[in-house]
């Protein structure tokens, strides 16, 4: 039968074998907090761009559901500008194949103090052939910390049917049960 428990796709989510497996483009260390858990500190300068990103070693087809989890703290700002000019923490799991995916990007708010828990899905709208998790920091000061990122599989839906203009037409769940729509 379907197994129906979580496997992490990222490796390193913790930061336990410092960098290994991760892109570094700025600075950043690995630190130990209070709780003794490791955490990727990034410390950004307002007029440089840093990011942090890792490859995920997987596929899959449309319709597939995955979500990204993590925690962070985000010392910097949190603002929302057009797309000529961005400023923020930008958050992102992409997945690309031989068609042009779409990339969803999120800002992560801004919180000095409090460590924030962060929860989305993604759903896959083309077959892919590779999945990148990245943040990419614009005109941001100040550090940001995370650690325990996941991204799972959702294992409750398996498939889904667009229309032309990209909009779900049917869905279909483990049972084979079709909903339209």
């Amino acid at each position: 039968g379907k197994v129906m428990n979580e496997r992490n796709m990222i490796s390193n989510s913790c930061f336990e074998d410092g960098l290994t497996d991760w892109s570094i483009g700025g600075n950043a260390e690995i630190v130990t907090l209070s709780t003794g858990e490791k955490a990727l500190k990034v410390s950004n300068t307002p007029h440089e761009s840093n990011t942090i990103s890792t490859d995920l070693n997987i596929s899959g087809k449309q319709g597939e559901m995955y979500k990204l989890s993590f925690w962070f703290k985000n010392e910097g700002t949190t603002k929302y500008v057009n797309a000529s000019e961005i400023e923020g923490t930008i958050v992102s799991l992409g997945l690309y194949g031989d068609n042009p995916g779409e990339v969803t990007y999120n800002y992560l708010e801004s919180n000095k103090t409090e460590w924030q828990y962060y929860s989305t899905y993604v759903t896959a709208t083309s077959d892919f052939n590779l999945a990148k998790f990245f943040i990419i920091f614009e005109r941001q000061a100040n550090d940001f910390y995370i650690t325990d990122i996941m991204v799972t599989k959702d294992p409750r839906l398996t498939h889904f049917d667009y229309d032309e203009n990209g909009n779900i037409i049917t869905m279909t769940d483990l049972s084979n049960k079709t909903n339209s729509f």
